[in-house]
């Protein structure tokens, strides 16, 4: 079960341990080497670190250091042993004379084991990260940090409910999907405390038009609208602008033209249509042809374009 997110904040120390299977020691040294890891985790403009700091407006880093290739003690296992993995760095950086209890998060580098069909795993205190990219480190802290996926997911021509299609790594502008490194949403962002305190809207009933700030932005006055509803939906609204790691937005004037609105519903009280369904939380779903946005954790959303109306009837609410 992952743990929820928590704000966070100053620097997290972060140990990258790089593991060779006893087996494999006699050969040349295995991509990455100490140094391109240590500038793509902690030193390059668009580092991991680079990008957490950007996120939080400066208020949240990363610090510590990556081992040189450590040996197991053990040749190549023959399955999926990600757990003999975690044992085997910790063991060989303890040796090494890392002290592990000085570092909140460690990262995982080995090479890809037979039966692991995927390209990191994170949460608590460990990330494994036998595809060593950007994106999947970044990803996999973020799961460290009580975040959850980014998801896609299409109800077809119904805005709320419906039979949907869910995609679990969907969504093509966070992090925590599996295509770009793009900012986590406002909502993520508010649960790790990234957010400045008074830069959150709630609305509760009525009428009222807001001039939302780009949540890539620091010194905004208002990042985020969470509309609350009685019936255990909030939404959370918010704009995007293609600045730092979100410049691919560039090429979306959808995106930067309008709002993207998020569905975030409490996980332990789930709906009739919920139930029917066969899930934990209701859907919000888009017109044809236009995806929506869902991440673990409750949270679902979709970019309305300027002048254009979402409504979810059970509600009475438009946005």
């Amino acid at each position: 079960v992952r743990r929820a997110a928590v704000a966070v904040s100053g620097s997290t120390p972060v140990l990258v341990i790089l593991l060779r299977w006893l087996d494999s020691a006699p050969a040349p040294d295995l991509s990455p080497t100490q140094a391109a890891a240590q500038a793509l985790v902690f030193d390059a403009t668009d580092s991991t670190k680079k990008y957490y700091e950007e996120n939080s407006f400066g208020s949240h880093s990363l610090s510590g250091a990556v081992t040189p290739r450590l040996t197991a003690r053990i040749n190549k296992p023959t399955t999926c042993a990600y757990l003999t993995a975690a044992s085997e760095s910790d063991y060989a950086a303890q040796q090494a004379g890392y002290n592990l209890a000085s570092y909140q998060k460690r990262v995982y580098v080995y090479p890809q084991l037979p039966g692991c069909g995927w390209a990191g795993l994170g949460g608590g205190s460990q990330a494994w990260t036998p595809v060593f990219t950007r994106l999947v480190v970044g990803h996999e802290l973020g799961h460290c940090f009580g975040l959850g996926h980014a998801k896609t997911l299409d109800c077809g021509a119904a805005e709320i409910g419906g039979a949907c299609t869910i995609a679990e790594y969907g969504s093509p502008f966070s992090i925590m999907a599996n295509s770009r490194t793009g900012h986590v949403g406002a909502d993520m962002k508010s649960s790790l405390g990234y957010l400045p305190t008074g830069t959150i809207a709630t609305q509760t009933s009525g009428t009222a038009t807001y001039n939302l700030w780009p949540i890539e932005s620091p010194g905004g006055a208002t990042y985020a609208v969470r509309i609350q509803t009685p019936f255990n939906r909030n939404y959370w609204l918010e704009h995007r602008a293609a600045i730092g790691f979100d410049g691919f937005l560039s090429s979306n004037p959808n995106v930067l033209n309008g709002a993207l609105v998020v569905l975030k519903v409490h996980p332990q009280h789930p709906t009739t249509t919920d139930q029917a369904l066969g899930r934990r939380h209701p859907t919000l779903a888009p017109a044809p042809g236009r995806p929506s946005l869902l991440r673990r954790g409750a949270r679902r959303g979709r970019h309305r374009r300027r002048g254009r109306e979402l409504c979810d009837p059970r509600e009475a609410d438009d946005l």
